[in-house]
């Protein structure tokens, strides 16, 4: 059982800096908790799910120091908060079979997007403020806060391509807003799969401890990298992800 801990907790620490960059950083530990330790996927969503939190509270701290909190912000995270309890609740009530064939199929997504529809270089404008914008903002952290809670697989990625490419939002601007709203999304549903019983306390705080070091450390780094080199290491490392998995499925 020590030795299990001490591989989730490398193993979260290592995938979790990698995805406080570019993202995809749970698909891996999801594939690591389920086919190295042997957890229930369930039971390996709701523990990785839940320790991120602790990554994000230490990419957060670092990010303040550079980044402002404003007041729209609010209204993602209370739309987030909110429909994180319904996704979690969702991970509850699904049938075992069901999730594994949403995992596989999810999977496979992010192989083909990767290898096939990489997404082009974009010129970052900037986030315009308006309420029409802000209204299009809270219907996507709807989607990504609901789908994060019940699979949490390439979240991220899908957040930063969404703020980046559809709302113009400069990478460091766009990583802020992430880590801000899943904080409190991702406290909601963290609660929730503890009253629904789906966390291993044992595995639960030396996770949070690894996970939360990950977060200072890429927090750290991610202040020194320009938006550019950023995106290109979204670009090659998802490629690089997308051929591990690739031959993870079929070896």
């Amino acid at each position: 059982m020590n030795f299990e801990i001490f591989l989730a907790c490398l193993g979260i620490f290592f995938w979790e800096l990698y995805g406080n960059f570019v993202g995809g950083g749970s698909l891996v530990t999801q594939i690591f908790l389920q086919n190295i330790i042997w957890f229930e996927i369930k039971n390996a969503i709701a523990l990785d799910n839940a320790a991120v939190l602790w990554s994000e509270i230490g990419l957060l701290t670092m990010l303040l120091r550079k980044q402002k909190i404003e007041k729209w912000m609010w209204y993602v995270v209370i739309v987030s908060s909110f429909w994180a309890l319904f996704g979690a609740n969702l991970l509850h009530i699904v049938p075992t079979e069901v999730m594994k064939i949403v995992f596989t199929l999810a999977v496979f997504w992010l192989v083909i997007k990767n290898l096939f529809f990489v997404s082009q270089e974009h010129k970052e404008k900037g986030f315009v403020l308006s309420r029409k914008n802000l209204m299009l903002l809270c219907v996507a952290s709807f989607f990504i806060a609901t789908y994060n809670a019940f699979l949490s697989i390439w979240d991220f990625i899908i957040g930063l391509l969404v703020l980046t490419s559809i709302f113009h939002f400069k990478y460091h601007r766009a990583l802020f807003l992430l880590t801000f709203g899943f904080f409190f999304a991702r406290s909601v549903w963290t609660l929730e799969y503890l009253r629904l019983g789906l966390i291993d306390m044992n595995f639960y705080f030396p996770m949070f401890i690894s996970a939360m070091f990950s977060g200072i450390i890429a927090g750290y780094l991610v202040e020194h990298i320009h938006s550019d080199i950023l995106n290109r290491v979204l670009k090659y490392l998802s490629v690089f992800l997308a051929w591990y998995l690739l031959l993870q499925l079929f070896i």
